[in-house]
Order: C-alpha cells, then sequence, then structure tokens
C-alpha cells in the first residue's frame, strides 16, 4: 500500500513536466479542467490539483491508453453477454431524440 502512495505522489510532482513537455498548449488544459490560468498554475506550482483532475491530465497526457482501456472494456462486454443489436440501439435512440 505504501509503494501505491508512494508512485502517486512521484506521479502527482512529475506531473508539472510532462504537462509541460506534453504538445497541448495551456489552454486546453484550462477548458478540459474548467479552471482559470491563475489557478492552473497555482496547482502546479503547489502540486495541489485534485484526484479528479489528475484523472483527466492523465486521459488528456495518454490518450492512447484510454483508448485501450475502453476496448479493453467492450472486449469484456461482449464476452459477458452485454450487447445489443445494431437495430435495437438506432429504435432507442430515435425514440429518445425524437419523441
Amino acid at each position: 500500500m505504501i509503494d501505491i502512495v508512494q508512485k502517486y505522489n512521484s506521479y502527482i510532482s512529475d506531473l508539472p513536466k510532462l504537462i509541460k513537455k506534453s504538445y497541448y498548449k495551456t489552454e486546453y488544459f484550462l477548458e478540459h479542467l474548467k479552471v482559470s490560468e491563475a489557478t492552473f498554475y497555482r496547482k502546479i506550482r503547489d502540486n495541489a490539483f485534485t484526484t479528479k483532475e489528475v484523472t483527466i491530465i492523465t486521459e488528456l497526457l495518454y490518450p492512447n491508453e484510454v483508448i485501450l482501456k475502453h476496448l479493453k472494456e467492450s472486449e469484456k462486454d461482449i464476452k459477458e453477454g452485454r450487447v445489443e443489436a445494431h437495430d435495437v440501439v438506432k429504435k432507442k435512440l430515435k425514440i429518445k431524440n425524437f419523441s
């Protein structure tokens, strides 16, 4: 358990470097985090991001991993039979959007 906390703290302290090295501009993070520029830079300086904000930043920094995660979840849903036919889904969407 201590290892998990140490790895998380290490990741949090590395976040400013990861954000700086990313190809995204600051505005991209501001838009997704819904914070002001001053708040964003204060949180970077103080390593004060919430766990929800860390999750959002991580998903922005590593979009390929997010896609792989969703694909694995989809494969699991298929194996467990949690799927619906395309026609059924289309009908549900029509009813939902046009009623």
